[in-house]
């Protein structure tokens, strides 16, 4: 899914938009691609701009069940909770390799409780404070 810069394919943008919950038509995803080439001069989201452009998608489109969505389908297991686990596997979906404890610190920031887990407010907390 990643190029050789570690950036996002274009061609991979779709399926990374819907894994989150985002469902972009063919015209969305074309001028997305003509933006980011323009703005960026290159051919590819680092994820960093991923996740940013996500934010801002899922903030624009203002339904809550919009972002219950996109985060019931990050809880792969269904238990109301996003785990360490579950990041990890989302971001090894996107193509990304990061360590299991900077994941686990990703996770402790948005963490408002402390319990080690991201629950569905601190979820829609976190993608309406972006």
């Amino acid at each position: 899914m990643l190029n050789d810069q570690k950036q996002l394919k274009f061609k991979d943008l779709d399926n990374a938009m819907r894994s989150l919950g985002v469902t972009p038509n063919a015209v969305e995803i074309q001028e997305l691609g003509k933006k980011i080439e323009n703005e960026f001069k290159r051919r590819g989201l680092i994820f960093e701009e991923f996740l940013s452009l996500m934010t801002k998608k899922l903030k624009e489109s203002d339904s809550e069940g919009d972002l219950i969505k996109a985060f019931q389908m990050i809880d792969v297991d269904g238990s109301g909770n996003i785990e360490t686990s579950e990041v990890i596997e989302i971001f090894k979906e996107l193509g990304e390799g990061f360590d299991r404890q900077t994941l686990k610190e990703m996770v402790e920031k948005v963490d408002l409780d402390g319990n080690g887990k991201i629950d569905q407010s601190e979820f829609i907390q976190m993608m309406r404070s972006k």
